[in-house]
């Protein structure tokens, strides 16, 4: 029976990641942000950290006046005990310029009784300013 648990919470907590993004991102349910992301939740995007639901609504709030029509899927899902890993791809329409862009990134949650209480996230920020601004995305390789 014990094997059965660890199962059934890895699947609970993937459906809770492809939650966010569907209820938050795709459907712009600015409620879900409470319901999933815990009271004292970090996600670290880069150089700085988001702290709690009301930062992160803060930030929601910034993305949302800068793009809108946002479509986000997943492409790869990995789980492991309390975390999950989800790659995911996104399109989305620049307000300023009317632009459509197109970008990936990934994340990771812990989930903790149904909540986010800790992410990483990476999303390819070149790739979405040279597409906003017509240029090609610096390459290093």
């Amino acid at each position: 029976m014990d094997a059965v648990q660890p199962v059934l919470t890895t699947e609970a907590n993937k459906k809770i990641a492809v939650r966010w993004f569907d209820e938050i991102w795709n459907q712009g349910r600015r409620e879900t942000i409470h319901e999933l992301f815990g009271a004292e939740a970090d996600l670290r995007d880069g150089g700085f950290t988001i702290h709690g639901p009301g930062e992160f609504e803060r930030f929601y709030d910034r993305i949302c006046s800068a793009f809108s029509e946002h479509r986000f899927a997943p492409v790869v899902m990995l789980a492991e005990g309390d975390l999950v890993s989800i790659h995911w791809s996104a399109i989305c329409r620049h307000t300023e310029s009317g632009k459509d862009v197109e970008f990936t990134g990934t994340s990771v949650a812990r989930i903790e009784n149904g909540q986010v209480v800790e992410a990483w996230q990476d999303w390819d920020k070149a790739r979405v300013e040279a597409q906003i601004s017509g240029t090609s995305a610096v390459s290093f390789i």
